[in-house]
């Protein structure tokens, strides 16, 4: 049996002193690919998350209109030439959750985030009442693109707790990274300038996690895009943290910038990727397509990738007049992520 383990949206910070990390984004289109000027049947298409199934690409997209919050379905068409769109949002494709059998409903359902586990899809959602006081909970399906398909599943924390969250994402622990338990990453919208949760962390070549947030500072309201790298045994230590944004608003339809779903690029990295991520960070580059709100869903690229930290894996000369004799005593050091990759290549 494998257990949870609930993470509010602040973390440890460490450092790794083997790698230099950076993240960039660039949107795919300077127009929102899902909006009511382009045919979509809601006021607001606020927040949307990726999906595959059967090598097609959907999207779970929180809408809102004068009767409530809708989750509804609609379908991405990504192209290898970089060209990307989507179906409108329509209101025969709002998700069905049974009624009547939660009090929180009657506001409608928000979304959070969408994740594959286990042969199953899991969707984390915010049930709402006719206050709009939103209650954590979720849902789960084999077949995403079925409407009437999802299985309730309940709320995440008691509701004796009230505990309000924003957005919410799992890490799920499978046999690739070898996590002990699953995760839950969760924020707390109590706090006047909060950190809210993007997209559900991504795992990198390296191992180390690609998590997004959003947030606000107290010199401006308006949200933008953070990001951080995970460290691959405890997800809840930071071993990254971007000075500054990678998106924020910027044409005149961006209010904020919500992105809160990525996958990896299928197609791979664009021949321009340096132009993003900058040339010294074009070998290890990986490039993920992902959608963004609030309002009006846009498309953008983001690309993770990191280079050799030097100043910590170089040896100082004091330590290379003798190297061939003292091979022996590198073997124990060689375990320290701080010897490589120089030292503990040169004596083997």
């Amino acid at each position: 049996m494998q257990f949870f383990l609930f993470i509010l949206a602040s973390v440890f910070i460490f450092t790794n002193a083997d790698r230099q990390y950076k993240v960039a984004a660039k949107r795919i289109s300077d127009s929102p690919i899902i909006s009511r000027k382009i045919g979509s049947d809601f006021y607001s298409n606020l927040y949307a998350g990726i999906y595959e199934y059967k090598n097609e690409y959907g999207l779970i997209v929180g809408t809102w209109n004068d009767t409530g919050y809708y989750l509804v379905n609609s379908k991405l068409f990504y192209f290898s030439n970089g060209s990307i769109s989507a179906l409108p949002t329509l209101n025969n494709a709002t998700l069905t959750f049974p009624q009547g059998s939660t009090n929180y409903n009657s506001g409608g359902n928000n979304f959070d985030s969408i994740s594959f586990f286990n042969g199953s899809y899991y969707l984390l959602y915010d049930e709402t009442d006719i206050d709009e006081y939103p209650v954590l909970a979720w849902a789960k399906t084999d077949n995403p693109f079925d409407q009437n398909s999802w299985i309730r599943l309940g709320h995440i924390f008691s509701d004796s707790a009230k505990i309000n969250t924003f957005k919410a994402s799992f890490l799920w622990a499978t046999k690739e990274n070898a996590l002990p338990m699953h995760y839950l990453f969760w924020d707390d919208t109590q706090a006047i300038y909060s950190v809210y949760v993007g997209t559900n962390p991504l795992p990198l070549k390296t191992g180390d996690f690609l998590f997004l947030y959003s947030g606000v500072t107290e010199d401006d309201d308006r949200t933008r895009t953070g990001c951080t790298i995970l460290d691959a045994v405890n997800p809840t230590n930071i071993l990254y943290r971007q000075n500054g944004s990678i998106m924020s608003p910027e044409l005149d339809w961006e209010q904020d910038i919500y992105l809160t779903s990525i996958v990896p690029d299928p197609y791979g990295c664009p021949s321009n990727v340096g132009d993003i991520i900058g040339p010294n960070f074009v070998a290890n580059a990986e490039c993920f397509i992902g959608v963004y709100g609030i309002y009006e869903i846009g498309a953008v690229r983001v690309v993770a990738s990191w280079i050799d930290d030097i100043s910590s894996s170089t040896a100082s000369s004091d330590n290379c007049v003798d190297i061939d004799s003292t091979c022996g005593s590198y073997i124990s050091n060689c375990l320290l992520a701080s010897y490589q990759p120089l030292m503990c290549k040169y004596c083997q």
